[in-house]
């Protein structure tokens, strides 16, 4: 992508199909200055590494996306730090023009494309006291296959809960009034490009998937990083899971006008958008459950009710939907149950591996980790 779009995502989602993974996308080995994998069990340091060096990164100037775990949402998977270059006093306080830190552990495994020209590994490994391990290697192993089976029940859930949106998903498209939803897509693109030369208003077509929702341990978890970037934002009110509609025909705009725009996978199902953000024109498109949420005066909210042919809903339509709906999310919060109890057995394995770590020795790596990347 040419634009940077610094903020708080994740770069993986648990959804229908099972962990789907954006991080081959997003962490490409030929855009970035410098990429560090780190390697290392749970609980060994990894995601206070790369918070530390974002932190620093931040004081500094540059511009940080953080990518955080999708299964446990207070843990960092990755980070991309950037030199911004609209800022004088950020410039060149990195020995690159832009670095990434990654855990390179399972389920997103990644190992270097370039060794040592381009990446490199990070082995927190080298930290542990591996006899301390081998001492509980039963529990370790016990505590791993048991969330490893509360994960694929959870799975089983969604996947179940997946087939019943994809059949709210197809009955939805029977009263889409499609081609009044396209013209008002076209209005809000016209509305937004305002004030913009003409040189401006176009570039080169890129779709990008910066998820901001996940399905995780926790619960539902997202940031609002969509809304917070833009200086204009749109609001999608959505209606019986319309709104999606309205995405589509936003994505297929932008590439008819050669447009640049991110989009925010739904977790359950990552081929729909929930958000989309344009960067060459400032605006951010975002789904609503009720009107006003982040009402902005230059633009009006998309009340997706204009847009549904009531007249080919019967009775019967709007009971089967309310069923399938009940179904569905009954589903997903048996899938976030099971997802906690994976998370609690997650806990008691980060506990061994904390045991077994030599948190100073770690400490005076991530100093010198740090004095590489940064004068």
């Amino acid at each position: 992508m040419t634009g940077n779009f610094p903020g708080k995502f994740f770069a993986a989602v648990n959804s229908a199909g099972g962990f789907v993974s954006w991080f081959d996308e997003i962490f490409k080995t030929d855009e970035l200055g410098r990429l560090f994998i780190i390697k290392g069990g749970s609980g060994t340091g990894k995601s206070t590494l790369m918070k530390r060096i974002a932190d620093r990164g931040v004081s500094l100037g540059c511009e940080c996306e953080y990518y955080y775990c999708s299964s446990d949402p207070k843990s960092l998977d990755g980070i991309i730090l950037r030199e911004n270059s609209s800022r004088a006093e950020a410039r060149g306080v990195m020995n690159y023009a832009s670095i990434a830190i990654i855990d390179g552990t399972a389920p997103h495994t990644r190992d270097p494309k370039l060794p040592g020209a381009a990446d490199e590994i990070v082995n927190l490994g080298d930290y542990w006291q591996t006899d301390a391990l081998c001492d509980h290697r039963g529990e370790l192993a016990r505590l791993t296959n048991e969330k490893t089976a509360r994960f694929n029940q959870s799975y089983e859930f969604l996947y179940a809960a997946g087939e019943l949106d994809k059949l709210l998903n197809s009955d939805a498209a029977r009263f889409i009034l499609i081609e009044k939803l396209n013209a008002a897509a076209e209005r809000l693109i016209e509305q937004a490009k305002k004030g913009l030369k003409r040189g401006q208003r176009t570039g080169a077509f890129r779709l990008a998937a910066r998820p901001v929702s996940a399905l995780s341990t926790l619960g539902r978890a997202s940031f609002d990083t969509y809304r917070e970037s833009a200086g204009k934002v749109c609001e999608v009110t959505d209606v019986m899971g319309t709104s999606q509609f309205m995405f589509d025909a936003l994505i297929s705009l932008a590439h008819r006008q050669r447009l640049e725009v991110y989009r925010a996978p739904v977790p359950l199902e990552p081929s729909q958008s929930e958000a989309l953000y344009f960067p060459r024109l400032d605006l951010s498109v975002v789904r609503s459950d009720k009107p006003g949420d982040y009402y902005n005066p230059e633009l009006k909210i998309i009340n997706m009710e204009r847009f549904i042919d009531r007249s080919l809903l019967t009775q019967s339509d709007r009971k089967r939907r309310r069923m399938l709906t009940k179904y569905r999310d009954e589903l997903i919060s048996d899938a976030l149950a099971g997802m906690s109890e994976a998370g609690e057995l997650h806990i008691e394995i980060e506990r061994v591996y904390r045991k077994a770590m030599d948190f100073d020795a770690v400490g005076r790596f991530c100093d010198e980790l740090e004095a590489r990347i940064f004068d």
